[in-house]
């Protein structure tokens, strides 16, 4: 073997390693083929070096060149150079720890076990591993293919923010100044151009930030999939900077550098395992989601500032009353989760890409909103009980606007919102009121921008109003006003094209709840499989114009959504549709595929919707209770109510709900136009019959008309006071321990106070609570 051929072998040794070194600290893979090629082509020159001097270079220099490299000095220094330099780059490479390349890989590797539902948790730091360029890394190329094929994947990161104590008080109050926030010593801009740019090309991926250097987990990074409700936990550690252990034999030249060990554990009894994911997602849920969403929106702009491009981004704020309701047993509780803002959210998130959506609940005792920091303000007013508080937060934001330019446009949409559409407009508490279903309206809307004319009323203007399927608003004509109400496309909205509804943008409290499942302690929420209602119950305040027709979502559209809640740790849910069972054969191929995701459940339905088919069927896929609207057990009042059933058909659906050992829940309404002592008596003795082994849970309501309902548009047939329209006070209606007099005759609001006190007390003799 030449001396040639022995120093090409000892580079091939050496150079593996180099190129990774090298791959490290660049934060990048190089591929072997690369690296193949790479160690051929040395490999070449070292063994054919002899050759190419003495075909470049002069007699003289050939003869300087053999009589240094034949000498046996330099030969033994060039060797122990090189064993040196294998030495030392392999030195730091001990059990347990690899370079960032090999690192990489199992990362890559551990995230491609990713399928559509799952969650990817990536904590603490992670997102070093993509370098200062995501658009060149294998790493988040890998999320975003990964994101293309399974739709609903969902991507949470959690990191520090790299932002001093000032700035950050100044994002959490809107109060930070563009022109003055590019100074490297307020923040790390690497890491927020980052966070712009994943918030920017990936669907679903959300961020926690936390402050503190300790809740780094000293330097412990790791990934968590949660894929149908098992967990799978990629834990890797970047430690402190390593000193190279041959070279600590010379302090002068001691070298640090960064290694890395990961451990995958994937068994889920594994305590190491259960440990981390506990410690994980208790710090997830300590972060503040509030501050979360402000520093990505500040990431952002930020980004586009330094692009040089125009801030383009807004801003749209869906305001909901929050409500309690309270029952006879005196707990206050939240009602359902806000469905309407949440999907209307979640369609802004997905079809508009220049928008970022915000869900703000208000209360009597906290109204206040400030309108500066959005473009466009949304009131879902859905109860006539919430209109008061939302009249009175109005007031404020038309208030607040006043005091400054700023072209901020106020709208509302919901059941009520239509009913007070003209006199909210003609009052200017807002500019656009939008009827029937809002999901292809708010995008519409949002993505029309500026009117042809350039010329603008708020952001938003008249023109493009008139263009908006269900729009009413104020159009002027010769400098008056005059209320225009733009006519209901004849579809409805396809429920397959609307995403999830945004429930991240909630607190967990407001939509998790841990006692509404069946009287169980499960961890629930609530879900909707459908829309519609073509029944026409003569109290229901529900608008009728374009919600006839039930429709559904697809069995894998549904099945979807409750993957994904399971993933989340969610173990059950309730429907809450108003007919999901009208079609039978669509609702039996959804059943069947719930019974797949092993998740407890509950529903609402109607008493002549059930047979064995469906009650089996129910049974098999975990159902635990039916919740029935049965209203009364007078075939009088129902018949008078439009019910559409009979007593006769409520008792034999109940008592087969029951033989298959599925609980049953009743609501029923007192005080109903045409009852009497009589009817009463009927109801009464309904619920005898009953008992609590058939029916095992009640709630007692009090009648209230509805605005929207047939009763409230016919007064007088029903005996309601004739001027209600007119004297109608909001804050009167309550379903529960509601006592105002609707009624055109004295008597007949003291005869039906007697007739809810006695059944209240009666039913309280069979149910502890009502």
């Amino acid at each position: 073997m030449t001396f040639d051929t022995f120093i090409g072998i000892l580079l091939s040794i050496l150079l593996p390693k180099v190129f990774e070194n090298i791959a490290s600290r660049n934060h990048t893979r190089i591929s072997a083929i690369i690296k193949g090629i790479l160690i051929a082509v040395i490999f070449c020159i070292s063994v054919n070096f002899d050759k190419a001097i003495k075909i470049l270079f002069n007699q003289d220099f050939i003869a300087l060149y053999d009589k240094v490299t034949t000498s046996p000095y330099f030969v033994v220094i060039v060797t122990i150079a090189l064993f040196i330099a294998i030495i030392y780059v392999y030195s730091s490479d001990s059990k347990g720890k690899c370079s960032f390349e090999k690192m990489s890989k199992a990362i890559a590797d551990f995230t491609s076990q990713v399928s559509d539902n799952d969650i990817i948790y990536i904590f603490c730091g992670d997102m070093d591993v993509w370098g200062n360029d995501p658009n060149n890394s294998n790493e988040f190329q890998q999320l975003l293919r990964l994101q293309q094929e399974n739709r609903n994947l969902e991507i949470r990161i959690l990191c520090k923010h790299c932002m001093d104590d000032d700035l950050i008080e100044e994002i959490l109050e809107d109060k930070y100044d563009f022109d003055g926030m590019l100074s490297e010593s307020r923040l790390k801009s690497v890491q927020v151009e980052r966070v712009a740019y994943f918030k920017n090309h990936l669907k679903k991926c959300s961020f926690r930030f936390y402050k503190d250097p300790k809740d780094d987990y000293s330097n412990l990074r790791g990934r968590v999939i949660v894929s149908h409700g098992i967990k799978k936990v990629l834990i890797y550690h970047k430690a402190l900077p390593q000193e190279n252990s041959f070279m600590k034999l010379f302090s002068k030249y001691r070298r640090r550098e960064y290694v890395y060990e990961f451990n995958e554990l994937t068994r889920s009894e594994d305590y190491q395992l259960l440990h981390y994911v506990e410690l994980c997602d208790l710090k997830w849920k300590g972060c503040d989601p509030t501050l979360a969403n402000k520093i990505e929106e500040f990431c952002i702009k930020y980004s586009q500032l330094k692009q040089g491009k125009k801030r383009t981004l807004k801003k749209i704020a869906f305001i909901y009353a929050k409500t309690y309701e309270v029952a006879h047993f005196g707990k206050a509780r939240k009602e359902f989760p806000p469905f309407g803002v949440m999907y209307l959210a979640a369609m802004v998130r997905e079809y508009c890409q220049d928008w970022i959506p915000e869900i703000i609940a208000i209360e009597d005792s906290d109204v206040d909103i400030n309108p500066k920091l959005y473009d466009v303000i949304a009131f879902s007013v859905i109860s006539a009980y919430t209109v008061p508080v939302f009249e009175k937060c109005m007031k404020k934001v038309n208030q607040q606007l006043k005091q400054y330019s700023n072209d901020v446009v106020c709208i509302a949409g919901g059941y009520q919102a239509e009913l007070e559409a003209e006199k909210w407009l003609k009052m200017n508490m807002v500019s656009l009121v939008l009827k029937g279903e809002g999901e292809n309206a708010i995008v519409k809307l949002l993505n029309a921008g500026y009117s042809s004319k350039g010329k603008k009323e708020g952001y938003l203007s008249k023109e493009t109003y008139a263009k908006i399927a269900g729009a009413m608003f104020m159009e002027n004509r010769n400098k008056g006003k005059i209320f225009r109400k733009i006519p209901l496309e004849g579809e409805c909205v396809d429920l397959n094209k609307i995403p999830m509804p945004a429930r991240d943008l909630l607190p967990e409290e407001d939509y998790i709840m841990n006692d509404r499942l069946a009287n169980t302690n499960y961890k629930m929420v609530h879900v909707i499989f459908s829309r519609g209602c073509s029944y026409n119950c003569v109290y229901c305040g529900v608008p009728r114009e374009g919600n006839r027709m039930v429709r559904y979502r697809s069995p894998q559209n549904i099945i979807d959504e409750l993957e994904y809640l399971k993933n989340m740790g969610i173990e059950g849910f309730s429907i809450i549709d108003d007919c999901f069972l009208t079609n039978e054969e669509k609702a039996l191929k959804i059943i069947k595929e719930i019974s797949k995701v092993e998740l407890k459940w509950s529903l609402t339905a109607r008493v002549d919707q059930i047979n064995e088919k469906i009650v089996k069927a129910l049974k098999e896929s975990g159902c635990l209770e039916i919740k029935f609207g049965l209203e009364t057990g007078s075939n009088k009042i129902l018949k008078e109510m439009r019910k559409g059933f009979t007593v006769e058909e409520a008792k034999a659906a109940i008592e087969l709900v029951r033989s298959y050992d599925i609980g049953v829940k009743a609501f029923i309404i007192t005080g109903l136009p045409g009852e009497d002592d009589d009817t009463n008596k009927e109801t009464e003795d309904f619920l005898k019959e009953m008992g609590k082994e058939k029916i095992n849970r009640i709630s007692l309501l009090r009648f209230v008309p509805l605005p929207g309902s047939h009763i409230f548009e016919n007064p007088k047939h029903y005996g309601i006071k004739k001027n209600i329209k007119e004297t109608i006070d909001y804050s009167c209606y309550k379903l529960y321990d509601g006592e105002t007099n609707w009624w055109e005759k004295e008597e007949d609001f003291v005869k039906r106070n007697e007739i809810y006190e006695h059944i209240k007390t009666f039913m309280l003799e069979i149910w502890d609570r009502i």
